[in-house]
């Protein structure tokens, strides 16, 4: 039932995540790694919190950001078209 929480809080963040980086259109690479790393880090800590697992946590973790990163482009999609 937790990692029910935990992934729909981190698909939170990673739509806040898509977001940002839709919006910081003209940063350089390296700084949307920082920034992708920071989300990571904190996307860990906050199903650490919740969890008490290290293993489970990371294993959350890595398949919502393998997820969003995977449905980037359809997110971003829907995002400009709402805003036009």
């Amino acid at each position: 039932m937790k990692w029910r929480i935990i992934v729909s809080m981190q698909c939170v963040m990673w739509c806040g995540y898509l977001i940002v980086e839709w919006l910081s259109k003209k940063d350089s690479f390296q700084a949307k790694m920082i920034l992708f790393a920071m989300f990571l880090y904190v996307s860990y800590l906050a199903a650490a919190a919740v969890l008490h697992s290290k293993k489970m946590s990371f294993m959350i973790t890595v398949l919502t950001a393998f997820s969003a990163l995977l449905l980037k482009d359809g997110f971003i999609f829907i995002v400009t078209t709402l805003t036009q």
